[in-house]
């Protein structure tokens, strides 16, 4: 029995081969929670003071960024450095109009 690259050894012995793991979908209901607090803390930092609800609007997005984006498994052949820092620095200016239309194509995507 040899054991090198291409060695099959185990697949012949009948002995289960290793399987990735693959996810079954995204929680679609955390997303929506997500994108809810962050629009919840932007109101509450606006009724606060308008220089602390430009913060929280830029805070919000930096979160939903880190927890959204985070869970999303990005093509490893089609997304290269910059597009993926374009998605991101646009998630994150833009996250009110950017996050509805991910949420909306998750929700086609899965239930139509």
């Amino acid at each position: 029995m040899t054991c090198g690259i291409g060695d099959r050894s185990n697949f012949r012995q009948g002995l289960p081969r290793q399987r990735r793991h693959y996810r079954q979908g995204y929680p679609i209901g955390a997303f929506v929670l997500y994108y809810f607090i962050a629009w919840a803390a932007v109101i509450m930092g606006v009724l606060a003071h308008p220089l602390i609800g430009i913060f929280m609007y830029f805070a919000a997005g930096y979160w939903l960024n880190r927890k959204v984006l985070a869970e999303v498994e990005w093509h490893r052949y089609t997304t290269t450095l910059s597009s993926l820092a374009m998605v991101k620095v646009r998630s994150l200016m833009l996250w009110p109009l950017e996050y509805a239309h991910f949420l909306v194509q998750l929700f086609i995507c899965r239930y139509l």
